[in-house]
């Protein structure tokens, strides 16, 4: 029988959409993740992940830097590219 793993993290990944559409998937998908305790991480956009109330943000090297995410998410999870 096949035993099926629970996903830790969702990290919602979308380019070359407005704000408002993201923030659109972004409540859908926030809903599913939560019904499935998995962590919803939004991917370089820290205001998205503000907005969205998301467990945190990755941040990519040409996003905004971690001390100005820190303030606008406060002490949620912040993933960095190195």
């Amino acid at each position: 029988m096949l035993k099926l793993k629970k996903v830790a993290f969702f990290l919602l990944k979308l380019t070359d959409l407005s704000f408002n559409k993201r923030l659109n998937i972004g409540k859908k998908v926030k809903k599913i993740c939560k019904k499935y305790k998995t962590k919803f991480l939004i991917n370089d956009d820290a205001l998205l992940a503000k907005k969205l109330d998301a467990d945190g943000c990755h941040l990519g090297q040409k996003d905004v830097n971690i001390f100005e995410a820190r303030k606008l998410i406060g002490k949620k999870i912040i993933g960095i590219t190195c």
